[in-house]
């Protein structure tokens, strides 16, 4: 049977002869990929033909070669047709053709042709298409209907008469017949009062195109005065005629730069009201205009006349104060700097005493810096330190046990005596002594030619003979070193920039001052 499964459903197989059996499954109005995808979950496979529809949406699949259902070999290939959706076609273009080759375009293409009720034109021809509800060119189903409308040509009206009417009732007439007017160059007249129609150009009675154009000619009744005009320096003013006994008014009204009209003047008297008589000779008279405020030159505005000029100064003002407060409202802190002088002053030692020097010692007490001090800071001052060089000196010496039974000394020729490497307990710690006499290099072994202190290996640290140097072997010069300490109070550099400041002279030079941006300020007079 034609049964349709839902994509993906197991089916059962037949076996026959050897050959597995699978139901084909159904696929119609399935997507191309879905059908695809279903017949080979089913061990099919397939092949793929388009065709257009009108019914099945594009991309869905209109029929397949063997019915939903059927039972045939694995790997049968089922063909399927899917849609292109409707066959479109493009609209020919037919505005401005005759009707007849209108319709047979748009038939020729596969489209059915409406007429719709012919209308008046001005523009096209009698029997030529005005218009096409769809637009040349659109793409379309194939079958669509299209209306198009035909010309009937030019409306025809009777022209009525309007001589002797006024001109405004003249061509009320004339637009309610379905014609434009136009106006002619009017003419003096005895006998048409002023305002009326004197002649048409289109005869009363004839039959012309609706919308098409009458000229009228109206009566300027009789004749006029010349009214001429003194711009005194303004623009020029052409004379105008003015019937007699009328009344001057709404006048011309002249231009000039940097003045305002006030009016015209006849013999002194205000012009605008007065009846005409006889030809007439107008003064204009003038009031100058007003200065502006002060603006920035940019905005005056074009043609103007720049009556005074200043120039202001936009600037920043870095005031930079030093004093001893940690604190200062409104400024920030740059940094600290010692005052200019020392408050106090002083001279200190030092000795760089080696490793292994005794602590206890009277000279290590004596001389507690034992390097240069660096230079320091706190809250309220600085302390600076500035080496002076050698001060003075201090020696001292390292014995060792010497075994008397090792030899003796015999006037100047000197036995050697075994040494130990070590400091003996009745050496007890270094000796040491101060002198400000240089005794030479730093280093000496064997016998010493200078009377020195020296350690007895029974009473101790004695000052004496030359047998002192049977004793001390190594001697060592240490400079005291002098350096300068000065204490200077702790002063704070504070800054504080204020921005937008504005001055009439230019503030260049001031300290601290620089200027961002010159203003030109103007008064003005309009044109």
């Amino acid at each position: 049977a034609n049964t349709a499964v839902k994509p993906g459903t197991p089916v059962t197989l037949v076996i026959s002869n050897g050959v597995e059996q699978v139901q084909v499954p159904n696929v119609t109005n399935a997507d191309r990929s879905t059908a695809e995808n279903t017949l080979a979950s089913n061990g099919l496979t397939s092949s793929v033909s388009e065709q257009y529809s009108d019914t099945i949406a594009a991309g869905l699949v209109i029929s397949q070669s063997i019915a939903a259902g059927t039972g045939v070999n694995k790997g049968t290939c089922v063909g399927i047709v899917v849609s292109k959706g409707p066959e479109n076609a493009g609209v020919p273009n037919v505005t401005g053709t005759d009707r007849n080759t209108a319709i047979s375009a748009l038939q020729a293409a596969g489209f059915v042709v409406n007429e719709g009720a012919a209308q008046y034109s001005d523009t096209v021809a009698s029997g030529y298409v005005i218009s096409q509800d769809i637009a040349g060119g659109s793409q379309v189903k194939k079958g669509s209907t299209i209306t198009i409308i035909v010309s009937k040509g030019q409306e025809m009206v009777t022209v009525p008469n309007v001589t002797g009417m006024d001109a405004a009732g003249a061509e009320s007439e004339l637009r309610r017949c379905g014609l434009n007017v136009a106006y002619g160059s009017a003419e003096y007249s005895d006998t048409v009062p002023a305002g009326s129609v004197i002649r048409q150009s289109a005869a009363a009675g004839s039959s012309v195109a609706k919308n098409s154009t009458v000229t009228i000619v109206t009566s300027n009744g009789r004749e006029y005065f010349t009214i001429s005009f003194n711009s005194n320096g303004g623009s020029s003013v052409s004379s105008i005629s003015v019937r007699i006994g009328s009344t001057l008014s709404n006048l011309p009204t002249p231009t000039k730069d940097y003045y305002t009209f006030t009016g015209w003047k006849n013999n002194g008297q205000n012009a605008e009201g007065m009846t005409v008589t006889g030809d007439m000779y107008l003064d204009a008279e003038w009031q100058i205009k007003p200065e502006s405020d002060w603006v920035l030159e940019s905005n005056v505005p074009s043609g103007a006349q720049v009556t005074a000029t200043m120039v202001k100064y936009i600037y920043t003002r870095t005031t930079t104060v030093t004093n001893t407060s940690s604190s200062m409202s409104g400024y920030t802190l740059v940094r600290t700097e010692p005052s200019s002088s020392p408050k106090s002053s002083e001279t200190i030692y030092y000795v760089d005493f080696p490793s292994g020097f005794n602590t206890g010692d009277s000279l290590y007490s004596k001389y507690p810096n034992h390097s240069l001090p660096g230079n320091s800071e706190n809250a309220a001052e600085y302390h600076k330190y500035t080496d002076a060089g050698s001060s003075g000196y201090i020696y001292y010496h390292w014995a060792y046990n010497a075994d008397a039974n090792y030899g003796s000394r015999l006037g100047n020729v000197l036995y050697r005596r075994a040494i130990s490497q070590s400091k003996t307990s009745n050496c007890g710690a270094w000796g040491a002594f101060e002198s400000y006499t240089d005794y030479g290099t730093e280093e000496f072994q064997g016998e010493y030619p200078y009377k020195v202190g020296y350690l007895n290996q029974t009473s101790g640290f004695e000052l004496g003979s030359a047998e002192a140097q049977q004793w001390t072997i190594y001697y060592y010069r240490l400079d005291v070193k002098s350096a300068t300490h000065m204490v200077y109070d702790k002063q704070y550099v504070w800054s504080k920039t204020e921005t937008g400041l504005v001055s009439d002279t230019d503030p260049s030079g001031q300290s601290g001052v620089t200027v961002t941006e010159r203003q030109v300020w103007v008064k003005y007079r309009a044109k």
